[in-house]
């Protein structure tokens, strides 16, 4: 049940502190963090032979990567 709640936790400081308009640095960090707990979940995902809960896995990277991208460079979206 705790591991299941981890990915909101990732989106929620991904977002949080950009609208917050405090520490706006924080949410390519939280992504980033993110991606790597998708990559790892992927991983457990393979083990256990679930490729429908991989590809949520390789969705929601692709997306914390986007968002790494994005905020990280001088211009940001």
């Amino acid at each position: 049940m705790f591991f299941a709640d981890q990915p909101g936790d990732g989106r929620g400081g991904a977002t949080l502190a950009r609208f917050a308009g405090t520490a706006a640095v924080l949410t390519p960090v939280a992504a980033a963090c993110l991606a790597v707990v998708m990559v790892l979940a992927a991983a457990i995902h393979i083990c256990r032979r679930e490729p429908s809960a991989v590809a949520f896995n390789a969705v929601l990277f692709l997306l914390a990567a986007l968002v790494v991208w994005g905020r990280s460079r001088p211009y940001g979206w």
